[in-house]
């Protein structure tokens, strides 16, 4: 039966991985940001927006220039992980601002701050 376990890939070092993994048919790896096109990129933040129950789209939430602020930099973002939480810290700095969408200077904001 497939299972997905995790996706980071600093968790392949830990030991209870290690152990657990001899239970496994075989291990996936997930891509790092920099693998991901634009249109994927925008995918995940889009399913990560569905699976938390937000009912929003991408272009709901990000202005234009901000998806390309955060696409641009992506190859400078590790993991999967750290994009979601420049999403999170740019639309947590949009309300703060009191921003109808999160902009690009809240994007890069949070970039900066990671």
């Amino acid at each position: 039966m497939p299972a997905a376990v995790a996706v980071q890939p600093d968790y392949l070092a830990l030991d209870g991985f290690q152990q657990a993994r001899a239970f496994f048919d075989g291990v996936a790896f997930v891509p790092v940001p920099s693998q991901l096109s634009s249109a994927g990129l925008q995918l995940l933040i889009g399913e990560t927006l569905r699976t938390s129950t937000a009912d929003y789209a991408v272009d709901d939430v990000f202005d234009p220039e901000a998806l390309e602020v955060l696409v641009h930099n992506r190859y400078s973002l590790p993991t999967i992980r750290s994009v979601i939480e420049v999403c999170s810290a740019g639309v947590l700095k949009a309300l703060e601002e009191d921003h109808r969408q999160v902009l690009e200077d809240d994007v890069g904001y949070a970039i900066s701050q990671g």
